[in-house]
């Protein structure tokens, strides 16, 4: 198992150093399992606890053997293994895992989701035990261990991006109060940085939007264009066009073209 970013091994040389593997598994062992989900109800909760992750705690105390010939298991896989076996004692199933099954599960969980903190799992295995993924019939499958495990992920995802959404907000409510509390009128920022007797910009704004927004005023119309659209129907040859406009002039103005021209011709 391999897992070797440069901030994972910062943090295992770190956990190494501070504490000693049975002070990291005693103090999340399986009795945690009992009261886990009453203390974390969504996923997120547990950033609450200060917890290293799968990846540290493997990197930290990794499987090796003495020079005597003793073999000492990687403390993740070990811990891993004593909280999944504490779920099959609970759900008291008649086929247990074999040593080769559990130890092969807790690696793939290890290398599949290495950033897992201990903490989560410890929910994970507590939410199994209590049916929230699966159930288990006479055997405890492995396969069906990954399936619950990939569902908790979703869970996590979840919870974590409504967690993200809440911080923003609750964030841009204090900017935006913040913000009131030290704003200042528009004559004061004019005061203070020397711009006298200036337009507020919004009011500039608004204004450019008011002559926009206002209704242009209609065109009156000269005699002397009344009277060069009337001699332009009179005279247009055309039988359609000139039945339609002719029409039209007569809505507008109360006479035909050629009225028109008769009423105005000495003006």
């Amino acid at each position: 198992m391999s897992i070797t970013t440069n901030t994972e091994q910062s943090k295992a040389i770190a956990l190494r150093n501070s504490y000693a593997p049975s002070q990291i598994t005693a103090e999340y062992s399986v009795d945690l399992q009992t009261i886990a989900m009453s203390a974390c109800p969504t996923i997120d909760c547990c950033t609450k606890i200060q917890s290293p992750t799968l990846a540290t705690l493997s990197l930290a105390y990794p499987g090796f053997e003495t020079p005597e010939g003793d073999k000492v298991e990687n403390t993740a896989i070990s811990w891993m293994q004593g909280q999944i076996l504490a779920v099959c004692n609970f759900v008291n199933v008649s086929g247990k895992l074999s040593d080769w099954q559990l130890n092969s599960l807790c690696q793939q969980i290890v290398a599949d989701y290495p950033n897992i903190t201990m903490m989560e799992f410890v929910l994970f295995c507590s939410r199994l035990r209590s049916g929230r993924y699966c159930s288990f019939y006479g055997t405890i499958d492995p396969l069906l261990i990954l399936k619950a495990f990939s569902d908790f992920m979703e869970d996590r995802k979840k919870d974590y991006w409504r967690k993200s959404e809440y911080d923003r907000k609750a964030k841009e409510e204090r900017d935006a109060e913040e913000a009131r509390k030290n704003a200042i009128s528009w004559e004061e920022y004019c005061k203070r940085h020397g711009k006298k007797d200036t337009t507020h910009p919004f009011d500039r704004i608004k204004e450019k939007f008011e002559k926009k927004a206002a209704p242009k005023p209609k065109k009156v119309e000269t005699t002397e264009e009344i009277m060069k659209q009337a001699k332009w129907l009179v005279s247009e040859t055309f039988e359609k066009v000139r039945e339609t406009y002719s029409a039209l002039f007569e809505k507008k103005h109360g006479c035909t073209p050629q009225e028109y021209i008769e009423r105005n011709a000495d003006k």
